[in-house]
């Protein structure tokens, strides 16, 4: 399992454009610790429950102000190996950015980040240990 936070700038206050919207990557955590002898294995879905649900990330300090839709997605792998076989789940909330910061990354939209055949959502849990 893997959980990401994307996040898109909106220049006009607050006017999210949905598939038109670019989204880029600020933070993602993965597999955190892996100890193959003893088979056991810590995934940023488990820091995120034995926190409550909450992660915690750091927004660069290189990028511009405004105002930023935030939305925090978890990839559930355990059905991966096949196409179409993740699932995602995501939710959003609402952040304005301050500071001096001047960039605003090149994104990608939702949906269409993802298809069904993606080697980034592939997974063989069997194949990877």
């Amino acid at each position: 399992m893997l959980a990401s936070d994307f996040s898109n700038h909106s220049p006009t206050h607050g006017n999210y454009l949905g598939a038109s919207a670019s989204w880029f990557k600020v933070a993602e955590i993965g597999l955190v610790t892996a100890n193959p002898t003893s088979q056991t294995y810590t995934w940023g879905t488990d820091t995120m429950n034995s926190n409550c649900g909450k992660v915690y990330f750091t927004i660069p300090s290189c990028l511009a102000p405004g105002d930023y839709l935030i939305r925090a997605e978890v990839i559930a792998l355990h059905v991966a190996g096949s196409a179409g076989g993740a699932q995602l789940y995501a939710s959003c909330a609402q952040a304005k950015v301050t500071g001096s910061g001047s960039t605003v990354p090149a994104g990608v939209s939702f949906p269409g980040a993802y298809g069904t055949v993606s080697s980034r959502l592939s997974f063989m849990l069997l194949d990877c240990y």
